[in-house]
């Protein structure tokens, strides 16, 4: 069984190198299906082994083998994590279409994760993309009726879409209601809300404890209390953590 795992782990990491590809690519003109993977600071070519997931990266010590310039420690994180989600969803639900579709789901959030992280905007494509399969895994595995998966994809994001309307788009993106809606596709109404609230706790405590670290250490981050944050990452992060702990906060 441990063999079994192992393969599943290579798999998740290759796909999560491949993921990683796609969010960098994505917008940029370059094609993520076609060309070659080069280091940005001197554009050389790389070969296969040095774009073995995880492998790779250890052994080069995260740099360049021509220019020696530092590769982002995302490549490494992204390959890793994907491994271990890869794993977990096989040991849950085991080689099935639960699986698939969540895999699906897994990786489409990764691609927002790191898209909205680098240029603060989340890609209609991969939102709706994100939407769709969510949908599916509602209807097709979860079963739920088409009035559960339209009211908890619509009551969830419909207060964030009327801030965007309202604040025309100063407070928040419209995407965020998008993936909401994802979210609430995906979670279910309780769930969905719950990772909402999750994920506000967790933007609000990254941005106060940044700001108490700028002001002990006297740092030049430019942050205060007003700054403006990517959300994407917080609404994924609480989505993923309601989803895995069966977090409800109307349970309490």
């Amino acid at each position: 069984m441990l063999i079994i795992y192992l393969i599943i782990f290579i798999l998740g990491a290759t796909i999560g190198s491949f993921v990683n590809v796609v969010a960098l690519r994505y917008g940029s003109g370059l094609s993520f299906a076609r060309g070659s993977s080069i280091c940005f600071a001197c554009g050389k070519k790389l070969k296969w082994r040095e774009l073995l997931p995880i492998i790779s990266y250890i052994k080069q010590k995260g740099r360049c083998s021509a220019c020696h310039s530092a590769f982002s420690i995302q490549y490494l994180l992204v390959e890793i994590i994907s491994g271990i989600a890869f794993v977990w969803l096989f040991i849950k639900f085991g080689l099935s279409l639960d699986f698939l579709l969540l895999s699906i789901v897994y990786c489409l959030l990764i691609i927002i994760f790191i898209y909205d992280l680098r240029h603060k905007i989340i890609p209609d494509f991969f939102a709706l993309l994100f939407i769709l399969f969510s949908f599916l895994y509602s209807y097709f595995i979860i079963h739920n009726s088409l009035f559960i998966i339209l009211t908890s994809g619509s009551l969830i994001p419909l207060p964030f879409a009327l801030i965007w309307l309202l604040s025309k788009g100063r407070l928040m993106g419209l995407g965020d209601a998008k993936l909401m809606a994802g979210m609430g596709l995906l979670l279910g109404l309780s769930g969905g809300i719950s990772a909402v609230f999750i994920s506000f706790w967790l933007g609000g405590a990254f941005v106060f404890i940044l700001y108490l670290y700028k002001k002990l250490f006297k740092t030049s981050y430019n942050i205060t209390m007003k700054s403006e944050l990517p959300f994407a990452p917080f609404l994924i992060l609480g989505a993923i953590l309601t989803f895995i702990f069966g977090i409800n906060l109307f349970s309490f």
